[in-house]
């Protein structure tokens, strides 16, 4: 018995590899790196939000701060900062006069704390307003700043807050 072999077939099946070809690697490559980039690029965005919450957030907490040492004072040194006796604004009775910003003249007017590993400057303004018809109530303002900018506003992170103490009663 004869077998007839047919060589072109063969010879076919020799020419024939499997694998991807150069062009095919390059346009995955290709694509697999826009991914990544768009990955890159949506990460970044959540990051910048993220620390823009915690800025607000430090900033809503600084002022919570701020207004529990401001209800310990005595009312009539609501609010000497620095306790020295006088203030900056003798108009508002304030060592930290508006507008706030970061880099005021009273020391005491500026705080930095660290957010998500950043250091972040923030500035405070209080405005303390008495009464015209009762000179045991005033009205307090108090403003805290970062020039760190809102991610979607581009605007600075301000906070402000507003409350009413009375030296009527001990």
């Amino acid at each position: 018995m004869v077998q007839i072999v047919n060589l072109n077939k063969f010879k076919n099946n020799l020419k024939k590899k499997d694998g991807f070809t150069f062009v095919e690697v390059l346009v995955a490559m290709f694509v697999f790196a826009l991914i990544l980039a768009f990955m890159l690029q949506s990460t970044l965005l959540a990051y910048k939000i993220n620390l823009s919450k915690q800025v607000k957030s430090m900033a809503i907490e600084i002022a919570q701060e701020e207004l529990e040492k401001i209800r310990n004072m005595p009312y009539d040194k609501i609010y000497d900062a620095d306790d020295n006796g006088s203030f900056d604004d003798t108009t508002y009775k304030t060592d930290c006069p508006e507008p706030c910003t970061t880099t005021p003249t009273n020391n005491s007017c500026k705080l930095t704390r660290n957010v998500l590993n950043s250091s972040i400057t923030f500035g405070k303004s209080v405005k303390v307003e008495p009464d015209s018809t009762d000179s045991n109530i005033a009205k307090i303002t108090l403003t805290v700043c970062s020039d760190f900018k809102d991610w979607r506003t581009k605007q600075p992170i301000e906070y402000t807050v507003t409350t009413i103490i009375s030296n009527a009663g001990d």
